[in-house]
């Protein structure tokens, strides 16, 4: 049983660990000028690629080529706008109370878990 706690104990050190690492990821700021930058140089194609294929593709092609661009360009910004607030797309709640559950389970059967795992 000593060993077992002890065992415990270490795994939700590491856990705590982890937590904390989260956490800090979690409040680090993110500069806002870094979106805006990109948003706005995004706008600024936006309004300028049609008006640069104006006379050099048929217009039916420019609203093709101006639409797909677009499309492409808008969802690396979504991209960006993920990996800049991670929690927020990664179910981290649903993540944390499966550890919760397995961590309780452990500690009121831990023989029982021991053996199946073996």
């Amino acid at each position: 049983p000593d060993q077992q706690h002890f065992h415990i104990e270490t795994q939700l050190n590491l856990l705590s660990s982890v937590a904390a690492t989260c956490e800090r990821i979690f409040t680090s700021p993110i500069p806002p000028t870094m979106s805006r930058h990109g948003l706005r140089s995004m706008t600024l194609l936006m309004i300028a690629l049609p008006v640069a294929l104006a006379f050099s593709v048929p217009p039916i092609v420019n609203i093709g080529w101006t639409a797909a661009i677009g499309f492409i360009y808008l969802g690396i910004d979504e991209l960006g706008v993920q990996v800049e607030q991670p929690f927020q797309v990664i179910p981290m709640w649903e993540l944390c109370h499966m550890v919760q559950e397995d961590i309780l389970e452990f500690s009121l059967h831990p023989l029982e878990l021991k053996e199946a795992a073996t």
